[in-house]
């Protein structure tokens, strides 16, 4: 078992009964051998990554992805020299009780690429989490529910099938190089594919176009530095991929509701 300074808890809150909200942070190197938990978990990464085996699969976790893990269901974890850490929704069996159609959608895992609907409203209720008002607690609860049933359409991920090796490294190469990233035509020569057939694969697997996913990972990386650097916002903008600052702040008041500089100082 890993030391208990190498998992922290940053944070947490009870918006309703039944249902605890957490961010955590887990030490580089730690591991935690096959365990299983007595109530259902969401993980959203939010910084960092890990691997995870479950259910026979063992994948790469990265920022922004959403996991769903059903009650009882055994998991280890290994986390790189980088550390993670992850913003956790624990949802008990009783409350789960109350979820229409529970049988069918809350006892398989299923997971989320970034920039896809599920991935996107946990990153909302994380907002919540962060600072809450009279509301969050009603929006924390619609939000739950919301993506639970997603779960509940899409099932393991919102793909037809297995998501072939080809594009997951299109998704992978995207994800690394946001800030700068391939055309189209240089991904699907690469990936021995034509553009088009990409461009289709990429929607039907990740429910999101592949400029699209590259928005979603720019802001993401731009909100952890908004935190967790004191870099200037147009330095953060330039960095992230975005054409000027006036771009970035456009593209970052449409997506989270406040400004750069607003979010910054809301999260000092």
């Amino acid at each position: 078992m890993p030391r208990t300074a190498a998992i922290q808890t940053l944070r947490q809150w009870h918006p309703t009964p039944g249902v605890t909200l957490r961010e955590k942070s887990y030490a580089p190197g730690v591991i935690l051998d096959p365990h299983a938990h007595d109530h259902a978990t969401l993980i959203l990464v939010l910084g960092g990554g890990f691997r995870e085996e479950c259910g026979g699969e063992e994948l790469a976790r990265r920022p922004g992805e959403l996991r769903f893990i059903p009650p009882d269901m055994p998991h280890s974890n290994s986390y790189g020299s980088g550390g993670a850490r992850s913003f956790l929704v624990e949802i008990s069996v009783p409350w789960l009780r109350a979820f229409p159609a529970r049988s069918k959608s809350v006892k398989r895992s299923s997971h989320w690429q970034v920039g896809t609907q599920p991935a996107l409203l946990a990153q909302r209720m994380y907002e919540d989490f962060r600072t809450p008002d009279d509301a969050a607690t009603l929006s924390v609860e619609g939000l739950l529910f919301e993506m639970l049933a997603w779960n509940l359409r899409t099932g393991s991920s919102p793909q037809t099938g297995r998501i072939p090796t080809w594009l997951t490294a299109v998704r992978n190469r995207l994800h690394d190089e946001f800030a700068d990233p391939p055309r189209l035509a240089e991904l699907a020569l690469e990936a021995g594919v034509h553009p088009a057939h990409l461009h289709r694969a990429f929607r039907a697997h990740f429910r999101c176009t592949p400029g699209e996913y590259v928005r979603e990972v720019r802001l993401q990386w731009a909100r952890h530095a908004l935190v967790g650097t004191a870099d200037r916002i147009s330095l953060i903008a330039q960095k992230a991929g975005f054409s000027d600052h006036a771009h970035f702040t456009r593209r970052f008041r449409a997506r989270v509701g406040v400004s750069p500089a607003q979010f910054r100082k809301l999260h000092q």
